[in-house]
C-alpha cells in the first residue's frame, strides 16, 4: 500500500509541474535548440545598414500571447510585446537595439556613471544592447503577421527584472561613416541587476 501511495504522489500533477520547473535540459538537447536557432538567423536576418542594423523585431512574450495586438496598459511592468533593432548574432543569441543612447564618464576612482549629454569635460556616447539568448527563443515568424511586417520573436521572459534579457551590456561606437562598428564597455553593466527600478525601455514602440 504504501508503494502505490508513493507512485500516486510522484504521478500528481503537482509534483510533475514542480519537476518539470526544476529539471534540466539534456545538453545535447540545449545545443541543438541553439544551433538550429542560429542557422535560422542567418539565413532570414538583413544585411547590416549604414547604421549597424539588421532590420526591425517584434518581441513577445509566449506566456502572454494573447495579450496581443491589445493589452490593458495600466498594468505596471513589461509590455507582453515591444518592438527592437536587430543588431547582430553573438554566440548564445541575439544583441538588440532598445533605446537612444545615453553619456558616461569615469570618477575619480575610475568607475563610469552616466551624465547628461551637455555635461562638461570628458565623455563617451554608450548603446544600451542587451542580449536575448536562444535558450529563451521559442519560435519566430519571419514573415511576420498583419499588424507588422517584419519578424515576431516568441520568447519566455524569464531573464533580468521578467525580461526576455539575460545581460545587458553597454557598447561606444567607433569607426568611420561608411565603415561603424561596436566595442563593448566591459567593466559597465549597471542594468544587469535585479533591483532595478524601471524598464522605462520596455513600452510598445509603435
Amino acid at each position: 500500500m504504501e508503494l502505490i501511495k508513493i507512485f500516486e504522489l510522484l504521478s500528481s500533477p503537482i509534483i510533475k509541474w514542480i519537476w518539470g520547473k526544476i529539471k534540466k535540459p539534456e545538453p545535447l538537447s540545449v545545443l541543438k535548440h541553439r544551433e538550429k536557432l542560429k542557422e535560422e538567423f542567418n539565413r532570414n536576418i538583413r544585411k547590416k545598414d549604414q547604421h549597424g542594423i539588421r532590420g526591425n523585431m517584434i518581441i513577445r512574450d509566449i506566456k502572454r500571447m494573447n495579450d496581443y495586438p491589445d493589452f490593458d496598459k495600466k498594468i505596471k511592468g513589461i509590455s507582453p510585446y515591444f518592438r527592437v533593432e536587430l543588431k547582430d548574432i553573438y554566440h548564445k543569441g541575439i544583441e538588440v537595439f532598445i533605446l537612444e543612447p545615453e553619456y558616461i564618464k569615469k570618477n575619480d576612482d575610475g568607475k563610469w556613471k552616466f551624465i547628461e549629454y551637455d555635461s562638461p569635460g570628458d565623455k563617451i556616447k554608450v548603446w544600451p544592447i542587451p542580449r536575448i539568448p536562444f535558450d529563451y527563443i521559442k519560435s519566430v515568424n519571419w514573415d511576420g503577421d498583419e499588424y507588422h511586417n517584419f519578424p515576431i520573436v516568441f520568447c519566455e521572459f524569464k531573464g533580468i527584472n521578467s525580461s526576455p534579457y539575460e545581460e545587458i551590456p553597454f557598447f561606444s561606437e567607433r569607426g568611420s561613416q561608411k565603415n561603424k562598428y561596436f566595442i563593448e564597455i566591459e567593466d559597465f553593466r549597471p542594468w544587469d541587476s535585479n533591483q532595478i527600478k524601471s524598464f522605462r525601455f520596455y513600452r510598445v514602440k509603435k
